[in-house]
């Protein structure tokens, strides 16, 4: 049976349920979801430290973006994993299924922190669940307990990867809203120099209606011809100006109507 569909203890349920409904996971609110997700994890699994790491687009390094640390009273972690100082950890990474290291200090995957940061730190074991987004792995969050070695059960992995994947599901949210706003900037922007090149030709209209006037008031036969050609002229360049006119107030009206739902978290086709 595949972890994720087996059922969770009552209480991971309720902590599970608690953050899926909180808003703030499909508003794209990122620093709020990782504290959220740190401090679920830490509750439900009972664990005194919990970071939040992602990798760089070569994955092949991977930095710390965030951490609950309840035993050693820290808050950050700028320590860098590098393929090239953690080759056997990182291949089991490349898997993109969860670590589950009951004694990190022994287990292949996670040996080679032993020395330099497990030990320094009380850390006997890790639970590593993959983060993805649009289905591409693009971190992890690590779950480690300090104090006897522990042996993770299959419910604490699938609470684990369930919470990393409403994480996922935030930062795919975020990317959206910052999709969406650029868009609405270009929008705007577009407007705005239609908007320009409208009032522009106004003013290059109003110039030619005031030349007209100017030359029929010559009372010369051949002027007014002259005049009436400018004017035949103008009023078609004024067709143009108030189409102009109507593009820059539609692309307003469409970046507003873009802004709206994405400010509220939801897709516009939703």
């Amino acid at each position: 049976m595949p972890i994720r569909s087996m059922m969770l203890p009552v209480r991971l349920e309720a902590l599970l349920l608690e953050i899926s409904t909180n808003p703030a996971v499909d508003e794209g609110d990122l620093p709020t979801s990782r504290e959220i997700v740190l401090k679920t994890l830490a509750d439900g699994l009972r664990v005194a430290r919990v970071g939040i790491w992602s990798f760089d687009d070569t994955r092949s390094v991977m930095k710390c973006l965030a951490l609950r640390d309840t035993a050693h009273k820290v808050e950050s972690e700028a320590t860098v994993l590098d393929r090239a100082t953690y080759p056997r950890y990182f291949a089991a990474l490349d898997t993109e299924r969860s670590i589950v290291a009951h004694d990190a200090r022994i287990d292949p995957s996670t040996s080679e922190f032993a020395e330099g940061y497990l030990k320094p730190l009380g850390i006997t074991s890790m639970l590593d669940v993959p983060i993805r987004q649009h289905g591409r792995m693009v971190g992890i969050i690590c779950s480690e307990h300090v104090g006897p070695v522990r042996a993770w059960n299959s419910e604490e992995a699938a609470f684990a990867a369930a919470v990393a994947d409403l994480l996922g599901r935030a930062m795919t949210a975020a990317r959206f809203r910052s999709d969406v706003k650029n868009l609405v900037e270009a929008t705007r922007e577009h407007a705005r120099r239609v908007s320009s090149e409208g009032t522009a030709l106004g003013a290059g209209l109003r110039e030619l209606d005031r030349l007209v006037e100017r030359m029929r008031g010559r009372a010369n036969g051949k002027g007014d011809a002259v005049a009436d050609e400018i004017a035949s002229l103008a009023a078609k360049l004024r067709v143009h100006v108030d189409k102009l006119d109507g593009s820059a107030s539609g692309l307003e009206g469409r970046a507003v109507a873009v802004d709206q739902p994405a400010a509220q978290g939801v897709s516009p086709r939703s």
